[in-house]
């Protein structure tokens, strides 16, 4: 009896091990698959085409819900300035309604209503677009590292002694691309990444353009840089003969010297800043705007401006609203989007401000620490960056302690920090609102936001590699004047309300929509620039497996050529 129970005890424990098998590998196959079914799928040029479609489906969705920033101007800031008191808009932000008069009060909750929709909306196209943004970026690299992984490989196996720069080169862009890995995913939130990212993006393309041009045994281009390296070893230092095909060119970049004089008085004015005169308010940023206006036509930029009836006229008045002359304390935050350096600077310069302090990183002025730390120094400078002069201070402090000294009413700031690259409008720095706006405000100055838009095309893989499109324009927007400024930023400030990056996102639309000419480039248009310019690369889409080393990965063809687009 007992050999019989102690067998039919084995049979159940042989049974119940199968089925707690079974279920744990049912339970594992289960798990295998959602995992593969989470896994990320690889980008390709639908995926991303997909993603500017569903942008342009949901801009014709806020235009249809009447949600643009035109909308906004009408729901919201023309209210304020003229339906609603200070006492009725501390009332909305407290949420005591129902103390503002009868007739004012459906106005009220219907505006505060439209901010809130306005707002959702609005946040979820930023952050589709953020995401776009990423997808766009990390399919180019996508597509031209992995180019650049079998080319390495075939050349490494070659083993040829002049293949070694282009090695070099390769080595020194993986480096990059595992920085850009690394932030890949940040566009807001955090500067540092977002810093690294970007640049890792830029060095990268520039790093694989150099390897482009040795591969096609390409010369030195005739831009600037190339044309100093090209005379370099001459017998002649800097003289080309009329044959040469960058002579033309050359003759242009000689009229760069005609403007050393007023270069001169911009390094003077760093160098002499503890001499300068009570009377000079802004003497930097005047001569650098003189600087770059001379520059621009040397080097054949033309330049438009339009909405100038925005800007102020001098330091004490500014038409903000229609024939309204703003306090003696208010300040007039010109804010455009960072498209470019060069080119930001020649529109600032042809904008012909009488005074402003400026926002800026004194080490893109000059890359040496001493000098950019005098630059630094200087008050209407609120320097950026790690070189922020003697004193140390952070820009938010620096502005209010230039803005005490009386130096100027008008301050120029691109509060995105970084310029485009391929036409992308980033999202201002999340922390502008805090650390700039409502820092002014708790200090008792009126703020307020001229909106600019600069029209200056991208960079990104161009014939040079610089903007090549010579007319640039700068369009000045209605400004969001004191009074509704300080109501957006309170209202944003108010953790009840949800209503985080308002102003921001206010700003950014602004830029968006009014972007006539060079907004965000699409992908087909890149992908024709990679075929053009980079076509050694481009054309390496696939490789015979019998013929290749065995540690050669298989390339499948993810592109088709531009002329099948």
């Amino acid at each position: 009896m007992i050999t019989i129970t102690i067998k039919k005890s084995g049979q159940f424990l042989l049974t119940l091990k199968l089925v707690l098998s079974l279920i744990l590998s049912l339970m594992l196959s289960e798990h295998c698959r959602a995992s593969a079914e989470s896994k990320p799928q690889p980008l390709n040029k639908s995926l991303i085409e997909a993603k500017e479609n569903f942008l342009h489906k949901i801009v014709r969705n806020l235009h249809a819900k009447h949600l643009t920033t035109d909308d906004f101007y009408l729901q919201v800031i023309n209210p304020i300035l003229s339906i609603f008191t200070e006492e009725d808009l501390n009332n909305i932000l407290e949420e005591r309604i129902d103390l503002i008069s009868s007739d004012k009060r459906d106005k009220a909750e219907k505006m505060l209503h439209f901010v809130k929709v306005w707002h959702t909306y609005t946040q979820n196209y930023h952050a589709e677009m953020n995401d776009y943004i990423l997808s766009k970026e990390a399919f180019l690299m996508q597509e031209i590292s992995g180019r650049v992984s079998y080319l390495k490989n075939r050349l490494s196996a070659d083993r040829k002694k002049s293949h070694h720069k282009s090695l070099e080169i390769i080595n020194k862009a993986e480096g990059i691309f595992k920085v850009w890995n690394d932030y890949k995913t940040v566009v807001k939130g955090d500067p540092k990444g977002l810093a690294k990212r970007k640049y890792a993006f830029e060095d990268y393309f520039e790093a694989i353009t150099s390897l482009e041009d040795r591969l096609a045994q390409k010369p030195h281009g005739c831009s600037p840089r190339g044309i100093l390296e090209s005379t370099a070893s001459a017998t002649t230092p800097m003289v080309l003969p009329e044959s040469s095909p960058c002579y033309s060119t050359f003759s242009s970049f000689k009229d760069f010297f005609n403007s050393i004089k007023n270069a001169g008085k911009v390094v003077s004015t760093v160098i002499g800043n503890k001499n300068r005169s009570i009377k000079d308010k802004t003497p930097f940023t005047d001569k650098t705007s003189r600087l770059f206006r001379s520059l621009g036509r040397y080097f054949g930029y033309s330049v438009s401006i339009t909405g100038e009836e925005y800007l102020p006229t001098n330091t004490a008045t500014a038409n903000a609203t229609a024939n309204a002359a703003t306090p003696a304390k208010t300040i007039n935050l010109i804010l455009p989007p960072h498209r470019h350096g060069i080119e930001d600077a020649i529109i600032m310069g042809n904008m012909r401000l009488h005074d402003y302090a400026v926002f800026a990183n004194p080490k893109t002025f000059i890359p040496n620490e001493y000098f950019a730390r005098l630059l630094g120094d200087l008050p209407e400078f609120i320097a950026v960056g790690n070189w922020r002069g003697h004193q140390q201070l952070t820009p938010p402090d620096k502005m209010i302690a230039s803005l005490e000294k009386g130096i100027s009413h008008n301050i120029f700031n691109f509060p995105q920090g970084f310029i485009t690259l391929t036409g992308e409008i980033l999202p201002p720095n999340q922390s502008f609102d805090k650390k700039v706006v409502h820092n002014l405000l708790i200090h008792g100055y009126q703020v307020n936001i001229i909106p600019t838009v600069f029209e200056v095309g991208d960079f990104f893989l161009s014939k040079n590699g610089e903007v090549e499109d010579k007319q640039l324009s700068a369009r000045i927007l209605r400004p969001i004047p004191p009074k509704a400024v300080k109501f957006l930023i309170s209202l944003e400030m108010t953790p009840n309300q949800q209503l985080e990056q308002l102003n921001s996102m206010l700003l950014r639309s602004l830029w968006i929509e009014n972007l006539k000419k060079h907004g965000d480039v699409p992908v087909n248009a890149l992908i024709k620039r990679m075929y053009q310019r980079l076509p050694n690369l481009m054309n390496i889409v696939t490789v015979n497996r019998a013929s290749a080393p065995a540690s050669v990965p298989v390339l499948t063809p993810v592109l088709n050529h531009p002329q099948s687009l």
